[in-house]
């Protein structure tokens, strides 16, 4: 079965850990595609520093190194809030007979339980949690519940079934953090190799962290 990918996050700005990460789990779990899908806001996390249509310039920019790396901008055409099931099911009603993969931080993983209609989302996608060494998964509670139910050792489980999965994928620690990034950025120092050079570029070209 053809097995797509989807990257969700605010890229605020994107950078080298989410493309090092979304090239490792394709290869790891065989994804033809990965889509990068930019949200306007997340409801777990403070509200990004920099406006929606330059985060989705700098994702496009970003995507473009890799042939099967594209970027997917949906969310910006709903009406707010945003949740991560609604744009999981408008997608899942457009490709009803692919296997979906759904890719999280591990950090936010462990959160999930506070989603919306969390529970309900492995009815859409299988999740892949991308797992750097020293992160580790929750020990006790609802998710930790729920990957005891549906985690699998295996990725070839992802690609037999179009959802319901929990697959933990180890990654390379790329220790960049978006967060540490803008605050560099703010205080002078050149992101040169952190984000890909054409986002770089539009960092530079529109001073959208100070700096």
């Amino acid at each position: 079965m053809e097995a797509i990918g989807l990257f969700g996050g605010t890229f605020d700005p994107i950078h080298c850990g989410h493309l090092r990460t979304a090239l490792e789990v394709a290869k790891v779990v065989g994804l033809s595609e990965v889509r990068f899908l930019p949200w306007p806001t997340h409801a777990l996390r403070t509200t990004p520093s920099v406006g929606g249509a330059l985060r989705v310039d700098m994702v496009r920019a970003a995507v473009s190194c890799h042939q099967i790396f594209k970027t997917d901008d949906r969310a910006f055409s709903r009406e707010p809030p945003v949740y991560t099931y609604d744009v999981l099911s408008e997608i899942r009603n457009e490709h009803p007979l692919l296997s979906l993969c759904f890719l999280s931080g591990m950090d936010s993983f462990a959160r999930m339980d506070k989603w919306h209609r969390w529970r309900e989302i492995l009815d859409l996608v299988h999740i892949v949690v991308a797992r750097r060494p020293g992160s580790d998964l929750p020990r006790s509670g609802a998710v930790y519940d729920l990957v005891q139910e549906r985690g699998v050792e295996t990725p070839a489980a992802l690609r037999t079934a179009k959802s319901g999965h929990i697959f933990v994928a180890p990654v390379t620690p790329l220790q960049i953090s978006a967060t540490a990034l803008r605050q560099s950025i703010k205080a002078g120092v050149d992101p040169r190799f952190l984000v890909p050079e054409p986002v770089r570029q539009i960092i530079l070209e529109q001073s959208c962290y100070g700096g």
